[in-house]
């Protein structure tokens, strides 16, 4: 069975290590966006099995992360 890949959508760096050593214990797939344009650069449709995200994110929020996420996904032909 592959190991489920994770992406964590998360600034704040002590918040990340922790969540990157719990998945990791787990055998779970971890990459990280802090940013819209980590996300860009990411986000693949079906590319990862679970997103964690923050809502409360500094630079924008986590709502717009995730209409992004589903921008994505609709100019892939994904949903």
């Amino acid at each position: 069975t592959k190991p489920p890949k994770f992406l964590v959508i998360e600034d704040n760096l002590l918040a990340q290590e922790a969540t990157h050593s719990i998945l990791q214990e787990l055998s779970c797939q971890v990459e990280f966006a802090t940013a819209l344009e980590d996300l860009d650069r990411i986000f693949l449709p079906g590319k990862f099995d679970v997103v964690l995200m923050d809502i409360g994110l500094k630079e924008t929020s986590g709502y717009l992360m995730a209409k992004r996420i589903r921008q994505i996904e609709n100019d892939k032909g994904y949903c």
